[in-house]
């Protein structure tokens, strides 16, 4: 169910330092990782995936992409953009999600 992934994904988001940009997953130290596995933060798609794996993934992250009107890296990527915003936008994409129910 998509509003369960997305909800997951800001919950993943949502405590300090938890979010990146231009990459889906950081080291502790900032280093970028290939793979989620012992990550320190994460960009949306990278909470998506981290959450989620296979189709839900895509689906979930296509999701977003329309409703913020870009794809959800760029989005997430836009420099003054904020953690805030990011969790913020996932929980609406989910309350959305979840009135349509998906």
């Amino acid at each position: 169910m998509i509003a369960e992934t997305l909800d997951r994904a800001a919950d993943l988001l949502e405590p300090e330092g938890r979010w990146t940009q231009h990459a889906n997953y950081r080291s502790e130290g900032g280093h970028i990782l290939i793979r989620g596995v012992n990550a320190a933060s994460y960009c949306l798609v990278g909470a998506i995936e981290t959450v989620k794996s296979g189709p839900d993934t895509r689906e979930a992250v296509s999701f977003v992409s329309r409703r913020v009107g870009v794809a959800a890296t760029a989005w997430n990527d836009v420099p003054t953009r904020t953690q805030k915003q990011v969790v913020a936008k996932l929980r609406e994409c989910a309350k959305i999600a979840r009135k349509r129910g998906d």
